[in-house]
Parts: C-alpha cells; structure tokens; sequence
C-alpha cells in the first residue's frame, strides 16, 4: 500500500498505516522502519504547531518516544543481536590482523580475546525465542540442542583463546585460535544465512 499524499499533518493516518504494515514484516530494516516513523513525525509535528506550544510539545514528546524505541521487541533482539556479533567478528579481525603481523599490536591480543571470551560467554542469550530475523536462520530454534552445543563449544574455545592469550605462548596462541575459528564455523555453517 503506497501513500501519495504530500508529507504533511494530512499523511499522518497514511504513514501510521504504513508504519503498522511494516512493523508485521519481519523482513523489512530498521531503517525503512525509521523513515516511515520519521515521515509520521513529520506530519505530527507540522500539526501540532498549528496548535500550539502544548500541542507541540505534547507531539514532541510522542514522535521522540517512536523515535527511539525499536519497531518491535523482536526488532530489538534482532539488533542487538547483530551488533554483538559484530563485535565478535570485530575481535576476530583484530586478532588475525596480530597474528599475521599486519600490526605490531601483539600486546594486545590478550585484551581481543578476553572480549571475545566474554561475548561468547553471552552468545546463548541472545537468541530468545521469537527473535527470529536477520542471519540467524529458522534451524537455530527448530534444533535449540544441536544450537546449544555449539554454542558451549564457542565459549569453551573463546575461553581457551583467552587462556592461551594471556600465557603468551604463540604457539598456544594459534592453536587456540584455530579451535575457536572451527567453533565458529560449525556454527555458522548450519545455522547462520551466507
């Protein structure tokens, strides 16, 4: 359903329709949800200061409340879930960027892996039931077991990272970092949309 009228205090019931559309569309960002609650903020805005400094205010107050919560609850799962992986993937770049000698940052190898430690120690939270959405594919919830080994299998080999990081012991390093890239991959192999 596509809303043609022009962005003003008219379109308002337009773009709350919208915004009810795409908020039952697991498929559609954040972003198109943050443009279609942006364009009824707009409409809000230029009505309420037809009526005054209350009724700015009051729609003030409305449109930053949509503003800055998530779409969804399971919206909110979803980024934040992606976000912490990201950094977990932040972590593991660092810590080939050291061991391939592409920075000489080696004295900070044990700072990435107790980070990436202590995100896999909370990677079994972050998939709650209904926060289906974005990479994580339908199987995580369907094989909540398998998903649960795999993941006990990354926090152990992030655990180990860590160890290894902290002993100094490049050899001890490496081998640790290839078990958990393996931890990683076997996760994202079945589990995770390429």
């Amino acid at each position: 359903k596509r809303c043609r009228q022009p962005h003003n205090a008219a379109s308002a019931r337009c773009s709350t329709g919208v915004i009810r559309a795409l908020l039952s569309r697991p498929e559609f960002s954040s972003n198109v949800l943050a443009k279609a609650i942006e364009i009824q903020s707009e409409a809000i805005m230029e009505k309420a200061k037809r009526r005054g400094a209350a009724g700015f205010t009051a729609a003030l107050a409305v449109c930053l409340m949509g503003a800055l919560a998530p779409a969804s609850a399971d919206e909110g799962a979803v980024d934040y879930r992606q976000n912490t992986m990201a950094a977990v993937g932040g972590h593991m770049h660092a810590a080939v960027d050291i061991l391939r000698g592409k920075v000489s940052h080696s004295g900070h190898m044990a700072l990435h892996a107790g980070a990436l430690s202590d995100l896999a120690g909370i990677a079994g939270t972050l998939f709650p039931e209904g926060s289906a959405g974005g990479d994580s594919l339908p199987a995580i919830w369907e094989n909540g077991d398998d998903f649960a080994e795999r993941l006990a299998a990354f926090e152990e080999s992030a655990a180990n990272f860590a160890t290894a990081a902290e002993s100094g012991d490049a050899g001890a390093i490496g081998t640790a970092f290839q078990g958990l890239g393996q931890a990683c991959k076997s996760c994202h192999d079945d589990y995770r949309a390429q």
